[in-house]
């Protein structure tokens, strides 16, 4: 979290609090894991971490850059992150094994946010363009300058 904080000094209180809520949430499907014993094989590890130094590499333009801009060889960066890769992978399976028997159906999404008043839900501005909506199922609804989605009461964005 330090390093994060140091190599992003600009970023609000709202982003920070979100980085610490994921990585909160990462140590605790790590501890749910290990106490489950859910593991990820070394080779796995070794794998995403190849991965990712070679995306390095090529977002750096050659190993040489690299370990220039890094100020460490491609070997140490390896060391640094074998770790932090395995926990982040352990709290994936972990959490793929906790939601693999979660269903939850859109009508039962429409009921949970047509409970939820009007006035507490959060003003979202839209990215999309409502002609590239492609259900007919969904409307767009211009009100106060904002763009609310109505798909059958689904979800209310105001």
């Amino acid at each position: 979290m330090e390093d994060y904080r140091r190599d992003n000094p600009n970023l609000s209180d709202t982003v920070r609090c979100n980085v610490l809520e994921q990585y909160i949430g990462q140590k605790i499907l790590a501890e749910q894991a290990d106490r489950d014993s859910v593991i990820v094989t070394d080779e796995e590890v070794e794998g995403a971490l190849e991965n990712r130094i070679r995306y390095f590499i090529n977002m750096s333009g050659s190993e040489e850059k690299l370990e220039e801009t890094s100020g460490k060889t491609v070997y140490q960066l390896k060391d640094e992150y074998r770790p932090i890769f395995r926990e982040q992978m352990i709290a994936q399976r972990m959490q793929m094994q906790v939601m693999q028997n979660v269903k939850i159906t859109p009508q039962e999404v429409a009921v949970f946010y047509n409970k939820v008043p009007q006035d507490s839900l959060p003003f979202i501005l839209p990215w999309w363009r409502s002609d590239k909506l492609c259900s007919g199922q969904k409307s767009i609804k211009k009100s106060n300058n904002m763009q609310s989605i109505s798909s059958k009461g689904f979800v209310r964005i105001s």
